[in-house]
């Protein structure tokens, strides 16, 4: 199951985003007071810390489906060199050289 890079890039987005709504309600929890606000506020923290394991294991899935992707691309890239090696030598040199020139233009 390939993950693509928009995918990664939407979960990633939503994750920053569940980060900054968590952050939110912290703060939000973090200004309320009194006793009464105690009983709320320890709800509130077993939320936030359930809201937490379950953020902390979807950056676990990404980073897995992260990895398994450029594990695949590894894979493809060194299926494409041993069928051309040539091809990818000449490849490689051209890069290489074309980033010498530009390096030693600045």
């Amino acid at each position: 199951m390939a993950t693509t890079t928009k995918d990664v890039q939407k979960e990633i987005d939503s994750l920053k985003s569940d980060l900054r709504s968590l952050r939110d309600d912290i703060a939000s929890v973090s200004k309320t007071g009194g006793r009464a606000a105690n009983d709320g506020l320890q709800a509130a923290r077993d939320a936030l810390r359930d809201e937490a394991d379950k953020l902390a294991e979807r950056l676990r899935e990404t980073a897995e489906s992260v990895q398994e992707e450029g594990r695949e691309l590894a894979g493809q890239a060194r299926e494409q060199v041993s069928q051309n090696p040539v091809t990818s030598v000449v490849t490689a040199f051209g890069v290489g050289a074309l980033v010498g020139w530009i390096v030693s233009r600045r």
